[in-house]
């Protein structure tokens, strides 16, 4: 899972607004399409990644069509790789 979230977040868009705070949006598919907001840029990037595992895994766990981005698949079922370790995920 961790490659096609990554994959999904070099399609992300910044605004930095006059105040400095980031605010980062994903619009590569409507089954992807996420935002989020930060302080900083780092922040955004770490919500927006939050907001994908959530969105990949309840569309995961619905069983619906994720497509593939940037030739990278979308996982096959609700089991990530996590540090070497299998994480069942619920």
């Amino acid at each position: 899972m961790e490659a096609y979230i990554q994959a999904i977040l070099r399609h992300a868009t910044y605004d930095i607004d006059s105040d400095g705070s980031t605010f980062g949006a994903i619009d590569i598919a409507p089954e992807l399409a996420v935002s989020a907001a930060g302080a900083t840029r780092a922040q955004c990037t770490a919500a927006l990644e939050r907001a994908l595992y959530q969105c990949v895994r309840a569309a995961l766990q619905a069983q619906r069509h994720l497509p593939s981005i940037d030739g990278i698949l979308p996982p096959t079922d609700n089991h990530e790789q996590v540090s070497g370790a299998t994480r069942h995920t619920s």
